[in-house]
């Protein structure tokens, strides 16, 4: 009835973003994995979600974090609580 998550990732990746909106605009690049995924058949990998200054037209990045896969989350590892590579996906 539910199907399998194996084939669920097939199609596509849910991804937990309850770090998303964290302050001010956020910014992930989907295009790309879905141009990657359609014109390619190159499934999506991890991601990562950038929060900007809402002032434009920079949109200077304030910090950044993973995008992890579905039943996993961030978590710290070392290093700039900044930069999405301080950063693990796990359960």
């Amino acid at each position: 009835m539910h199907g399998s998550w194996r084939a669920g990732d097939q199609l596509g990746r849910p991804a937990a973003c309850d770090h998303v909106g964290f302050g001010g605009p956020a910014n992930v690049d989907l295009l790309s994995v879905l141009v990657d995924r359609v014109e390619k058949g190159k499934a999506p990998g991890d991601l990562e979600v950038s929060e900007q200054k809402a002032e434009a037209p920079s949109f200077a990045t304030l910090r950044a974090l993973p995008l992890c896969r579905r039943l996993a989350w961030p978590h710290y590892k070392a290093g700039a609580v900044t930069e999405a590579s301080s950063f693990t996906c796990a359960p």
